[in-house]
């Protein structure tokens, strides 16, 4: 469970957050307009834009994690 957040944890929300935060440069009102521009200009593509790279980034990390985890788990006989 938690490996999927850290996996989703960027996208398409910190595009929203993004947006928010450049609102005085931009014409935002709003959560629901930064949504709507967004897939109105770059269609549901531009929700997950960069994902390649984060999980690039993620993935090894979490599965470094994983692997310890279940090695100690092991060693430990806890299951």
């Amino acid at each position: 469970m938690s490996k999927k957040y850290i996996v989703h944890d960027r996208e398409p929300g910190a595009l929203v957050q993004l947006g928010l935060q450049n609102a005085r440069y931009t014409e935002y009102k709003g959560m629901g307009d930064v949504f709507r521009r967004t897939f109105q200009h770059e269609g549901l593509r531009g929700f997950y834009k960069g994902i390649f790279p984060n999980l690039l980034k993620v993935v090894p990390s979490a599965s470094i994690t994983y692997m310890i985890y279940e090695s100690m788990k092991k060693s430990l006989d806890l299951g």
